[in-house]
């Protein structure tokens, strides 16, 4: 990110630096992105360094840049790659080009696949396994979600808010002031850097399963492109008026950030305030779970149903604790367990299949054998009917927003004295064997 800045403001555009170091700072998308292991998030970052390099006009570290995200990321961010290789076939010397786009994929593919080979215990390339299940295979996302068109428009609007929209409006302006000497070519560079968001979203958007994380990859063209955009519109706001232009201009284009960094605020706070609960009632195990008998048998078995999609991650609970699946009213394929005594990456479970199926081997077999229990409580129901009678005492409940019975202002958007009178809640609770 501080790449990104510094070449833009190299590139003359120094107004535009300041304004997209201020939102890479505050916004809200950039906080749920950056934090994520997730392969959106590393090709984000390659992605970002690409775009720095074409504003530097760097086109063999846009090569790289764009051969690691898509061999060692996520291969589908070829799509996001096309206007950066039209660029570089353009502008770049040919010959040259190619050497370095051969040798940057021959090292990394070299490299993705004995890595792959090892961890797997066969010969195998990753990238190469997602192509022909999701791509030439019989791969079906659809299987796990589908949303309408306006999907990413309506997310954006929670996590980019103002950005969004002056992000889409940008390739207008660049395009136009192309049209004037004076701003053309600092309007073209930035055309060509910010040119994969565009490309990205038209193509994500074609697919009927779609998810948030999907945007990561282009979030900074996103930051960048609204950064132009803000200024190119403080300066218009500003020629209205022909006395005090800096100073009309200024104020412009520092009520754009503010008002920007206010909603992203408002946004870390609603997902702080509204949707922390599962992480908190997971962390709240540490202290509470048995010590280790020394037998190799955990001492204690966290178990969860149908909100097994809300539980984070391993880090969140204890060592000497088992996270382990009761059946519910959840019918797809569950994740297995790492086994190391069967060769750990080595090794898969032989329920799991690309058909979204459950099976019975994915549960727990014997229920008593759950410690903990984490669960959803609906007006004093546990979200599994049929362990309504089992005797669980409660160890902590937390507020968990209800997202079907509440505002979506206010679930969007944190608003001090407002957000708590106008939201339903449900409980997230932690509980043990009576």
């Amino acid at each position: 990110e501080a790449y990104l800045v510094h070449n833009l403001s190299k590139k003359g555009m120094c107004v535009e630096a300041y304004v997209l170091i201020c939102l890479l700072m505050t916004s809200a998308g950039m906080f749920i992105s950056s934090t994520s292991f997730l392969p959106g998030t590393f090709s984000m970052y390659l992605f970002t360094v690409a775009t720095a390099s074409v504003l530097s006009g760097k086109t063999d570290l846009v090569i790289i840049s764009c051969a690691a995200s898509v061999i060692l990321g996520w291969s589908v961010t070829a799509i996001a790659a096309l206007p950066y290789a039209l660029w570089v076939l353009v502008t770049g010397k040919l010959v040259q080009s190619l050497k370095v786009s051969f040798a940057s994929a021959a090292i990394l593919l070299a490299l993705t696949f004995a890595f792959d080979s090892f961890f797997y215990g066969r010969y195998a390339l990753s990238l190469y396994s997602f192509l022909s299940y999701n791509v030439f295979g019989s791969g079906d996302s659809a299987l796990y979600g589908v949303e309408n068109s306006t999907y990413y428009l309506r997310n954006g609007a929670n996590n980019l808010n103002l950005l969004l929209p002056l992000s889409l409006l940008a390739p207008f302006l660049f395009i136009a002031r192309t049209c004037f000497r004076k701003f053309r070519d600092k309007a073209s560079v930035l055309l060509i850097a910010c040119s994969p968001q565009w490309v990205w979203l038209g193509a994500i958007t074609l697919l009927p399963h779609k998810e948030e994380r999907f945007m990561y990859v282009v979030y900074p063209q996103i930051m960048l492109a609204a950064s132009a955009t803000i200024v190119y519109i403080g300066s218009l706001l500003a020629c209205v008026s022909k006395k005090h232009f800096r100073l009309l201009k200024v104020l412009a284009i520092a009520a754009a950030v503010i008002c920007s960094s206010a909603l992203s605020v408002s946004r870390v706070g609603a997902l702080l305030w509204n949707y922390n609960a599962n992480m908190r009632i997971y962390m709240g195990i540490h202290g509470m779970s048995p010590k280790a008998d020394g037998d190799g048998s955990p001492p204690c078995v966290v178990c969860m149903g149908s909100e097994w999609y809300e539980y984070p991650s391993s880090f969140f609970v204890p060592q000497s604790c088992k996270v382990n699946f009761l059946k519910s009213e959840f019918g797809g394929v569950l994740p297995a367990h790492f086994n190391a005594s069967l060769g750990g990456t080595r090794s898969a479970a032989a329920y799991l299949n690309d058909r979204n199926e459950a099976d019975d081997r994915q549960y727990i077999e014997d229920e008593s054998a759950c410690t903990f229990l984490v669960a959803l409580k609906y007006d004093d129901k546990l979200s599994e009917p049929k362990l309504q009678k089992k005797g669980w005492n409660v160890v902590k409940e937390l507020h968990y927003v209800q997202s079907s019975a509440s505002k979506a202002l206010y679930r969007a958007l944190y608003i001090p004295f407002l957000s708590r009178r106008n939201l339903k809640y449900n409980y997230y609770v932690l509980y043990n064997k009576a």
